[in-house]
């Protein structure tokens, strides 16, 4: 069985919006909660949790923007 294909355009615009907020991956990394690896991870196209994804939503001040960004 094949695992999920990456969404590079989706870590692309994660990436976009952090470097837009002036924060580090150290930094972004921090206030969701998780390792720099793994966000970096997430910025090249890998998965993440919900938990994550909702951290991240409130850092960005928009989840429900963050959500359609990362989905579409």
């Amino acid at each position: 069985m094949a695992g999920k294909a990456k969404d590079y355009d989706r870590g692309t615009r994660i990436a976009d919006r952090r470097k837009e907020l002036g924060l580090t991956q150290d930094e972004l990394a921090d206030r969701i909660g998780i390792g720099r690896q793994a966000l970096s991870a997430i910025e090249n196209g890998g998965e993440f949790k919900v938990q994550t994804f909702r951290a991240s939503g409130l850092i960005f001040g928009c989840v429900r923007t963050v959500y359609y960004a990362w989905k579409n």
